[in-house]
């Protein structure tokens, strides 16, 4: 089963290869055979798990072979629904990494022009947005699309997704790092970065990109809007650059057309067939031209929509420089408050632990008042029973001294008596009255 590793030029189709090799034991191969850079070195195609192409192989033949095998492309998609495996990367930072790859395998001395040909798509593949758009991963049949940023963020958590997709189960070998590559060839696993291209594209080559890619970037998500430079960087020079081309262009055609009717003059001399077909070629030559015209005048169209932009965006970013300092405004009330609150808090705390230790103070207080209450109450319990018992004796000795009263009138009554015998008798009746009365005086 053929199975294709597609993506545009640097953007991470051999870290793919990689993990294929190391998590799967799958070798890979190349429609190119990769002879400069990947099967030139030793330790990189041992790494990679790189196969050169069986001689005479072809693409039907291993379409038909039983197991899997995963061919690397950078070609566009065939009008078929072969199964693909896609990555993606920032359409920026691939231009900076293929640019420095044309400089460190072609030989290319200046970057910056090597640079706005892979910006422009004058190179083998064309430009990123046209691939993209022409592999269309987000929706083609039979396709898994991979992130090349969160792929070198986490390459373990991928590779369920590549095991779902090729129906194989990963074994448990660990994954070699993006340092790791390029401790075994840096000049091919170069930097892996995923924002170089702030610093290594000027302005004019971001704004160039942005109008070659500008959709392609919005659609995957690698900007939410036209770049920042469009509203800082005079079109000035794009416009001079356009205005240099369209009058090389129309001298060009001047200078055809005089040619022209200097070889439609020599023409007349010779065969009428020849002169036709010279005719014709000149004719197509300036169509060309013409054609040519028409899409600087679109580019500058484009331009003059993008100026309108800027204006808007310009009013946009005031407003939200305004809206901005109303929020820090809001912010320095915010944390004055804060610190007021706090300060008030601070001061709780130190009235709370003092009303803390009052109470504590109180429990202390409480608890005396208590225990003394408590001793207050026996000594009352104690005085009741004494006074119980006193008003009992006291009872008695009223009692007693009512009985004695009694006892002395009948003594002074005796004494009244004449009788000895009855003065006797009523001797004896007082004595038998004192008898129970010295008992009681006793107790």
């Amino acid at each position: 089963m053929l199975v294709w590793l597609a993506s545009y030029p640097r953007s991470g189709n051999t870290f793919v290869r990689v993990l294929l090799h190391h998590a799967f034991g799958l070798d890979t191969y190349s429609i190119y055979n990769d002879p400069v850079d990947i099967a030139a070195d030793a330790g990189t195609s041992n790494l990679v798990g790189h196969r050169m192409l069986p001689e005479g192989a072809s693409v039907e033949s291993l379409r038909s072979r039983p197991e899997v095998c995963v061919v690397k492309t950078h070609d566009h998609p065939p009008d078929n629904d072969d199964p693909a495996i896609y990555v993606i990367r920032d359409g920026r930072e691939c231009a900076v990494s293929y640019a420095h790859y044309r400089q460190d395998y072609n030989d290319l001395a200046d970057l910056q022009n090597t640079l706005e040909d892979v910006v422009l798509g004058r190179v083998p593949f064309g430009s990123w947005g046209q691939h993209v758009t022409a592999w269309s991963p987000g929706s083609r049949a039979n396709t898994l699309l991979l992130r090349f940023e969160a792929l070198i963020a986490d390459p373990q958590s991928h590779v369920e997704q590549i095991a779902d997709f090729l129906g194989r189960t990963p074994n448990t070998e660990t994954l070699p790092t993006f340092t790791d590559l390029q401790g075994v060839n840096r000049r091919f696993f170069r930097k892996g970065n995923v924002d170089s291209w702030r610093s290594e594209l000027s302005d004019e080559l971001q704004i160039l990109f942005w109008l070659k890619n500008g959709d392609q970037l919005l659609e995957f998500e690698y900007a939410a809007a036209p770049p920042p430079e469009l509203a800082r960087v005079s079109h000035q020079s794009l416009v001079r650059k356009l205005a240099d081309s369209e009058e090389i262009l129309w001298a060009r055609l001047a200078q055809l057309q005089t040619e022209k009717s200097s070889l439609a003059t020599r023409l007349e001399k010779q065969a009428r067939t020849e002169q036709l077909e010279k005719l014709a070629l000149v004719e197509e030559f300036s169509q060309r031209l013409l054609q040519r015209d028409d899409s600087i005048q679109d580019l500058k169209q484009q331009i003059k929509r993008h100026r309108a932009q800027d204006l808007k965006t310009q009013e946009t970013l005031e407003q939200l420089r305004k809206r901005r300092n109303e929020l820090q405004d809001e912010k320095t009330q915010l944390e004055e408050t804060i610190e007021k609150v706090r300060r008030e808090r601070t001061q709780l705390r130190d009235e709370v632990s003092r009303l803390t230790q009052r109470l504590s103070d109180a429990d202390q207080h409480a608890e005396q008042l208590r225990t003394e209450f408590n001793r207050i109450q026996e000594r009352l319990a104690e005085t009741e029973l004494a006074h119980s018992e006193t008003r009992e004796r006291l009872e008695n000795a009223t009692e007693l001294l009512t009985e004695i009263s009694g006892m002395y009138q009948a003594a002074l009554s005796i004494r009244t008596i004449s009788s000895p015998i009855r003065k006797l008798e009523a001797y004896r009746t007082l004595s038998a009255r004192l008898g129970p009365m010295n008992e009681d005086t006793h107790d």
